[in-house]
């Protein structure tokens, strides 16, 4: 199975984790991009039939990532993606003067979100959807929490809480948890229900209180922490970690980006925030156990606003 990363596929990436696999086509325009993803599913047909293999159409999608709504793809874009065999006279290396007949060749359907291991990606990357689908699992524990908390202990209700409602926050948040605000209001919402229930608190509750009663850190905090100890690591991991500690100012270079977009994703905030955080937080010379209890530590002393402005840019 592992060869069909060996496939020499124009214009795409080819993407595997055990038996998920995802294939990312590209183009100048939508009508290139369309083209580009018939070639590329047509040489992929051909490798599944070498190796005796059939592909799943019912369960296979397609999805049209774009930034606005301007940018979408017209009607024409957003038909079922056709499979063409390659004795198909549509397949586009036929040398057909027609590329418009009609043929029983397999297709995938269009979507507008995927879930693959475990994040829905949407069409605009916002993640809104995957949103919706995190706040509604962890509003859920407010119920468990309830029936807990008369008989348990605060260590252990923390303990519950950590192992049921922070690991599903939690994961993969490196590649969401840079969202908008708005956004992830949501989910920390449904995080402070919890937290609520399980201190006996009401719904009017002050946040920061919260947070510092329950020794828990927000949504956009553990995304921050996370972030940091990331890039903590590669630090400590680089061949110029003793050039970087020699210099008067502790910096790692940070990708040039021009785009709002690109400022709400990992590549680009993973090294923006690290070097805002060298600055408050003693990291500097610290191994990664050490640097996550000061992390942690700095963390519990912002608030709401100080927490956001972490990862703000100004332009």
């Amino acid at each position: 199975m592992n060869d069909i990363t060996s496939l020499e596929i124009a214009n795409a990436e080819i993407v595997c984790y055990a038996d998920d696999t995802a294939i990312i086509f590209h183009g100048n325009n939508w009508e290139s991009a369309q083209r580009n993803a018939e070639i590329g599913m047509a040489t992929v047909s051909n490798w599944l039939n070498n190796n005796l293999l059939t592909l799943n159409t019912s369960k296979t999608k397609f999805v049209n990532f774009f930034k606005t709504n301007s940018s979408a793809p017209s009607y024409t874009n957003t038909r079922n993606l056709k499979i063409h065999s390659f004795y198909c006279p549509n397949h586009p290396s036929s040398i057909a003067t027609s590329h418009n007949l009609s043929c029983n060749c397999n297709s995938i359907s269009k979507t507008d979100s995927v879930r693959y291991l475990g994040i829905i990606l949407d069409e605009k990357l916002n993640f809104k959807k995957h949103i919706d689908s995190v706040s509604g699992r962890v509003r859920k524990l407010a119920s468990i929490m309830r029936l807990l908390r008369p008989s348990a202990d605060p260590d252990l209700l923390k303990s519950v809480y950590i192992a049921l409602c922070q690991s599903i926050i939690t994961y993969c948040i490196t590649s969401w948890g840079g969202i908008a605000t708005s956004t992830l209001l949501q989910l920390e919402r449904s995080q402070r229900c919890v937290l609520k229930v399980m201190l006996f608190k009401n719904r009017l509750f002050s946040t920061e209180l919260l947070h510092q009663q329950s020794d828990t850190l927000s949504v956009r905090q553990l995304y921050i922490q996370n972030i940091l100890l990331t890039a903590h690591k590669s630090v400590l991991n680089s061949d110029d970690y003793k050039i970087l500690s020699q210099r008067r100012v502790f910096k790692i270079p940070v990708p040039f980006s021009k785009t709002s977009f690109a400022h709400h994703y990992n590549a680009f905030l993973r090294p923006f925030v690290y070097n805002k955080a060298v600055k408050c937080c003693d990291i500097k010379y610290s191994t990664t156990r050490e640097a996550k209890a000061k992390i942690r530590f700095w963390l519990k002393t912002l608030d709401y606003q100080s927490t956001e402005k972490l990862i703000r840019v100004v332009q």
